[in-house]
């Protein structure tokens, strides 16, 4: 009777309630066996004041049972929805919050209890097994446009490294389009995360600088071997046009684009001169002075006149842009007098930095 007199039945605390029924019923059975007589009016009195109790709870109980239906025929309701990403996101929300609410709610009655347990969860699960569904979709879509990305970045670089070891112009211009194609696919990819799509784009400017850099010194690898090349054939050529020596075989495809410059020389068979060896030697200095390269000693004294003369006029001859225009422009003149041509061929070698001995034939 106390206990319920204490109790705020506004707002009554249903699990304290539960557990001093049962306790309350426990001590009366233990405080059995009490003669039948001496317990009636006891035994009346005891299940008044536990109906007190009891037929709230029980009614509680009702209630809920009711409200955890409600819940079910919620949870129920999330199934229809048209499978986007956002009506999926809205139903696993709505999911989540009727968990909650199913947590907040007050006692039932055991029998029910787990029936209803049952039903809710078999309503709900649905949502999240469809989020979990399309999570995985989501990965197994994110991995596969990840791998054919790395596959796309994986071939370009072997088709660079390739490359690099020929000098096939038709295969490095296949190069130059595997590159734009490449680069476009991972611009058109959308579906990675902007930090992951930026590394890739990093990588590929990683292989792009690599091959340039690769080709450019293959180029300039090329350059030094024609020009090598070049000069020994107008060494032979020296040779062979001031000294009597056996006419030289050029190797065209060694000597590549100086080839029809040397073998016009060959064929013209001009005389060695005093005026042709003037001529490089004016030819060497305004490449001398405009690459900032040293004059031999014998010759400064030229070099400072030109030097004065270029000061005074606009008139005078340009320096070729170039190593190859340079040398182009040499192999024109005529022979020198033999007794000048090997010094010749060794300012000539300065000149194109190419003092290192020269190859065995051209």
């Amino acid at each position: 009777d106390t206990f319920i007199h204490s109790q705020d039945w506004q707002q009554p605390d249903w699990p304290l309630i539960e557990e001093a029924i049962r306790r309350v019923k426990q001590q009366w059975h233990d405080a059995y066996p009490v003669p039948f007589a001496q317990a009636k009016d006891c035994q009346t009195r005891f299940d008044e004041l536990l109906s007190q109790l009891q037929r709230p709870l029980d009614q509680e109980r009702r209630d809920n049972r009711d409200r955890r239906q409600q819940l079910i025929q919620a949870a129920e309701a999330l199934h229809s929805h048209d499978g986007s990403e956002s009506a999926l996101a809205h139903a696993v929300s709505q999911a989540i919050a009727l968990q909650k609410q199913w947590k907040q709610l007050g006692p039932t009655f055991s029998r029910d209890h787990q029936r209803l347990w049952q039903r809710f969860r078999r309503a709900t699960q649905p949502a999240f097994d469809a989020q979990r569904q399309a999570r995985e979709t989501a990965q197994q879509a994110f991995d596969a446009q990840k791998a054919q990305c790395e596959q796309w970045l994986e071939e370009l670089s072997s088709q660079c490294n390739a490359t690099t070891a020929t000098v096939d112009d038709s295969e490095h211009s296949a190069v130059q389009a595997a590159l734009q194609a490449t680069l476009e696919r991972l611009e058109r990819v959308d579906t990675l995360p902007d930090r992951l799509h930026e590394g890739l784009l990093k990588r590929f400017e990683r292989i792009e600088s690599q091959y340039q850099q690769q080709r450019q010194a293959q180029r300039q690898q090329q350059q030094q071997q024609s020009l090598h090349a070049a000069v020994a054939g107008l060494a032979a050529l020296y040779a062979y046009e001031t000294a009597g020596a056996e006419r030289p075989l050029l190797d065209a495809e060694l000597l590549g684009r100086f080839a029809p410059l040397l073998t016009e020389r060959l064929n013209a068979a001009a005389a060695p001169s005093a005026t042709h060896a003037e001529q490089l030697e004016a030819l060497a200095i305004r490449w001398e002075v405009a690459q900032g390269l040293d004059t031999p000693e014998a010759h400064k004294a030229q070099r400072r006149a030109y030097q004065l003369q270029a000061m005074q006029t606009r008139n005078l001859p340009q320096s070729p842009d170039s190593p190859e225009a340079f040398l182009q422009a040499w192999i024109a003149i005529g022979p020198p007098p033999g007794a000048q041509s090997e010094a010749l061929i060794q300012r000539l070698q300065h000149c194109l930095g190419l003092e290192n001995a020269l190859p065995e034939s051209a």
